[in-house]
């Protein structure tokens, strides 16, 4: 993005993908599944894409300039990378994460986990579940 340009992120992420003409599926699910691909290396760009990949049933043109704006991104970052070194500790940790309703769209739980063996990630996984609860102690 150029300096100096604010983009409202919560009207084009909430509004825009509901007034903007419809794109080619064929094209835009080609896009994500290279992108979905790429994320096995570069892990920054992963919710993004599964956010993406929600719309290629009737992909908007405000799904494809996101899905264009995330190239630019892995474009202007193909330099960074992870770095592993050695290490003799040897420790299995895990992170876990829920998040309760906090997809707007269908108001569904988003769950996720990743583990690590020392400095390492050895798996890593995020689902969004298939029914929807009344109350956060339902889930």
């Amino acid at each position: 993005m150029r300096p100096n340009v604010h983009v409202n992120w919560t009207w084009f992420t909430f509004v825009m993908p509901y007034c903007s003409p419809s794109v080619n599926a064929t094209l835009y699910r080609q896009l994500i599944g290279g992108l979905i691909y790429l994320t096995y290396t570069k892990l920054d760009i992963f919710y993004a894409i599964s956010y993406l990949s929600r719309f290629m049933h009737e992909p908007k043109k405000a799904h494809w300039i996101m899905a264009k704006h995330i190239l630019r991104y892995i474009h202007g970052t193909d330099d960074y990378g992870l770095e592993y070194k050695k290490n003799n500790k040897f420790i299995l940790s895990r992170y876990i994460d829920a998040d309760y309703g906090g997809s707007l769209d269908d108001r569904r739980l988003m769950t996720g986990y990743v583990f690590f063996l020392g400095s390492r990630t050895i798996s890593w996984d995020s689902k969004k579940q298939s029914i929807t609860s009344k109350y956060t102690i339902e889930s």
